[in-house]
């Protein structure tokens, strides 16, 4: 009658043992699964608005619907917010979730200069934030390696020679976002 009273005890203790392992596993498998997302991933399966602060306090509210291998653009009503991932510094409303992207947000094998790149060539007026806090508007002229050349005129007018108020060169890191007009 001891013996059972005994067994039965080592037995409750080995499957208390057994079951705090498998938890153990289980929370160490997640933690390592989740080092291994980037923000791109989660900024892929998400759905949803977010809250987006950049460098130098700027807000964009808006849903992810582009990625680029370092840009994010955010959609709010018409407006497209382009958005590199370097100025990001914190985002609200992300999600944890992880899955395979939609075919609207799949994320571009191009990065930034690629982007801006499409974005000169159409010729597009922009509201562009820069990292001094500064809002610019005009026409991106020219993209390089590591800047853009922006045309700055104000943005009811066509970005002629007698239009143009500046010529400013702004370096991609210091490109908080640019913005449809």
């Amino acid at each position: 009658m001891r013996w059972e009273r005994l067994f039965d005890d080592l037995a409750a203790q080995w499957a208390a043992a057994q079951a705090q392992e498998r938890a153990g596993e289980i929370a160490d498998r997640t933690r390592r699964e989740r080092a291994t997302v980037g923000l791109l991933d989660r900024l892929l399966a998400h759905r949803g608005e977010l809250d987006v602060v950049v460098r130098g306090g700027q807000r964009y509210l808006g849903t992810p619907v582009d990625l680029g291998q370092d840009f994010v653009v955010l959609a709010s009503g018409p407006a497209r917010h382009l958005l590199p991932l370097s100025a990001l510094v914190q985002i609200t409303g992300l999600g944890r979730q992880l899955g395979a992207p939609s075919e609207a947000t799949a994320a571009r094998r191009f990065g930034l200069g690629y982007a801006l790149r499409g974005i000169a060539r159409d010729r597009a007026p922009v509201l562009l934030d820069d990292l001094g806090g500064r809002r610019l508007t005009g026409t991106i002229e020219s993209v390089g390696l590591d800047h853009i050349d922006l045309h700055e005129h104000h943005l009811d007018v066509p970005p002629r020679r007698d239009q143009i108020t500046a010529v400013r060169t702004i370096p991609f890191a210091a490109l908080m976002a640019v913005s449809s007009a």
